[in-house]
């Protein structure tokens, strides 16, 4: 920031596409900024004005956006009630969440933000900093002076070299959304991101869904016209290339997808079998260490099953091969002449006529496939997993190996064992029931208050919310923070503050109190935003055009009083310059550019250095104009706005804000 006060330009861009209501998010850690424009189609744009995605859904509507922290997801929430998770990289959406309202209607999206649970981390690193400084720690290398935890460790040990690589499936063949999500190596990587192995596990499973899938789902055209017409030899060509191309297919999905995913799935279990055993009954975890040992076993019969399938194709493939050739060889025999056909005689005894006969007899009527991909009826699934349930403690590979054994001696067996969707099905299920456990779990340990209105009296034109990180010295807890402003009243900023105590790791009562603060003589606020746990942005405009003003507020200032919060009521109201509110005005040199529409970003360093930044959207929705502020941003010595400005705003007194009605 230059010393006058003016802000530095970062970044300036005029938008293709106008941006539509106020549905516009810029990245935290990259140049990348969201909108939304005409047709509720979400855009993604570089700084220089280059669209790098768009996304859109047929005949939903967007009621908001915005970026994780990270800068890798894009929330958006939409008319039918579901948040969808755009990718950085990709613009399919990879993860839905449907927002249920009342009586299991959609529930309309007003807001998103995004927190993240640092609790566990902090704690740890706490009672590490608090360790004394014991002589055998001179003894450990700088980088481990700590003590070992065993489930730390195993929490953040770095494991993603040791996962097998996962390639894309087919984009024919797939079932739902997710044959969409799997299809690319994009998307893969997007899915299955490294150092979070236990966040893919939900993933594993759909992608083993989409696999399993893809082995029973593709049906091939030429297979069924050469049962209805004559083979010749047109109709052998087709024959062999369906059979060939179907059966490598087959086999590529089961060894470079399926065990692939599977080999992930046990590597992900059994670093949480490691947590259960260390943790034991002492914690409530919301998982054992017997329910990860059945899913392990549930892996283990898939990973048997697969291998076997895989056998089986290319033991199929092989006498395919040799019967494909010996079928050949005989349309060509009577299809040509004398003499052709006693060359073709002489070939005949390079055949490989045991495997010939051995396709005919095992394979040419039914595929030993069927045991593993066939289907079955649901009375016989039902009666045969009521064999599983009633097992007595043996394990399901040792069932479903058993049932192979019978059914390669020819001897009854229960056929729903060895089928891949009902293993799949039923891993997804138990599962589906850690997952529900562990975030019972989790919930038992959340205490949850009872909400607090935000109610003026009158209709809320713009407001913003911020959740401290961390609570000041005076107060012990967490501090929740929303400024309002309303239609009626658009120089008035009403600010609540909710403040949620914590004794022992437990939350007690809320409570709320507010505070009112006016600009000076009439001055509108355009838009107002948090910069951190200590600044509240106020976008202002004066009357001249050429004007705006960006006037930093402590919000947490010892000095600003904030009293008892009464719903529908408003304290009395305090001046924004006075003595009770500092504040720092900051300027643009922006001529003709009138911001109606304001954005905020801290510091970021995650790739490469990029400042705390305020992103101005234009009158005429399409300039966009990104400001560098000032790293420290400090109220001073003095607690009263400049002379300058506070002439400006006794210039505008009473009269109303023209620049306002036209933005409307």
């Amino acid at each position: 920031m230059s010393p006058n006060g003016q802000l530095q330009l970062f970044s300036s861009s005029a938008l293709s596409v106008p941006v539509s209501g106020k549905q516009i998010a810029c990245n935290p850690v990259i140049d990348l900024t969201a909108t939304v424009g005409d047709g509720n189609t979400i855009y993604v744009w570089r700084g220089s004005n280059q669209l790098v995605s768009k996304h859109t859904e047929r005949n939903q509507k967007v009621d908001a956006i915005r970026w994780k922290e990270d800068g890798q997801f894009l929330a958006a929430g939409w008319s039918d009630g579901v948040v969808r998770l755009i990718g950085l990289e990709s613009n399919k959406a990879v993860h839905h969440i449907r927002v249920a309202g009342h009586g299991g209607k959609p529930s309309k999206i007003e807001f998103i933000a995004w927190a993240r649970n640092e609790t566990g981390k902090q704690s740890r690193a706490r009672k590490h900093n608090e360790l004394p400084d014991l002589p055998w720690r001179d003894l450990m290398p700088d980088e481990k002076k700590h003590v070992l935890d065993l489930p730390h460790e195993l929490t953040f040990l770095e494991i993603e070299t040791a996962l097998p690589k996962i390639s894309p499936l087919p984009l024919s063949g797939g079932i739902g959304d997710d044959m969409f999500v799997f299809s690319t190596a994009a998307s893969l990587e997007f899915v299955f991101r490294p150092y979070q192995p236990e966040d893919s596990d939900n993933n594993l499973l759909r992608y083993l869904k989409q696999a399993q899938s893809h082995m029973v789902r593709h049906v091939f055209p030429p297979v069924k016209e050469w049962l209805v017409d004559s083979l010749a030899e047109r109709g052998h060509k087709r024959w062999d290339k369906a059979v060939v191309s179907g059966l490598q297919n087959l086999r590529s999905l089961v060894h470079e997808n399926f065990l692939s995913a599977l080999e992930r799935c046990g590597i992900v279990l059994s670093r949480l079998l490691g947590l259960a055993r260390f943790h034991g009954s002492r914690e409530n975890i919301g998982f054992t260490a017997a329910q990860i040992e059945k899913l392990l076993d549930m892996v283990a019969a898939l990973t048997l099953v697969s291998y076997k399938i895989l056998l089986a194709v290319m033991d199929e493939l092989d006498h395919f091969t040799c019967f494909s050739s010996w079928l050949r060889m005989e349309i060509d025999k009577l299809a040509s002449s004398l003499a052709a056909a006693e060359e073709l005689t002489e070939k005949e005894a390079t055949m490989d006529n045991v495997k010939v006969l051995t396709y005919i007899q095992r394979y040419l009527m039914g595929s030993p496939l069927a045991v593993y991909l066939g289907d079955v009826t649901a009375e016989v699934r039902e009666k045969d997993w009521r064999v599983v349930d009633k097992s007595d403690g043996t394990s399901l590979l040792e069932l479903v190996d058993q049932q192979l054994k019978c059914q390669e001696r020819g001897e009854p067996y229960y056929k729903a064992l060895p089928q891949v969707d009902q293993l799949v099905d039923h891993l997804t299920s138990k599962s589906a029931i850690v997952f529900k456990e562990i975030a019972e779990a989790e919930k038992r340990s959340v205490r949850f208050n009872e909400a607090v209105e935000i109610s003026t009296g009158e209709k809320i034109w713009r407001h913003d919310i911020h959740l401290c990180s961390r609570s000041s010295a005076a107060e012990s807890g967490v501090l929740t923070f929303v400024a309002t402003l309303t239609e009626g009243d658009k120089n008035k900023i009403f600010i609540v503050r909710t403040a949620i105590p914590v004794a022992n790791g437990v939350s007690g009562t809320t409570s709320s109190s507010a505070c009112s603060l006016v600009l000076p003589n009439g001055a509108s606020v355009v838009d107002i935003k948090f910069l951190d746990d200590e600044s509240l942005l106020v976008l202002s405009q004066l009357k001249d055009e050429q004007s705006p003003a960006l006037v930093r507020i402590g919000y947490q200032s010892p000095n600003l009083t904030y009293t008892a919060y009464e719903v529908g009521e408003r304290p009395q109201a305090i001046d924004i310059g006075g003595p009770e509110v500092p504040c720092v005005p900051l300027f643009f040199d922006a001529v003709g550019f009138v911001p109606i529409q304001m954005e905020v970003q801290q510091a970021s360093k995650t790739r490469g250095e990029l400042p705390a930044r305020v992103c101005l959207l234009g009158r005429d929705r399409t300039a966009y104009k990104t400001y560098a502020l000032p790293d420290q941003f400090e109220a001073g010595s003095g607690t009263s706005v400049s002379p300058m400005v506070r002439k400006s705003w006794q210039q505008q007194g009473e009269e109303e804000d023209v620049v306002m009605e036209n933005s409307q």
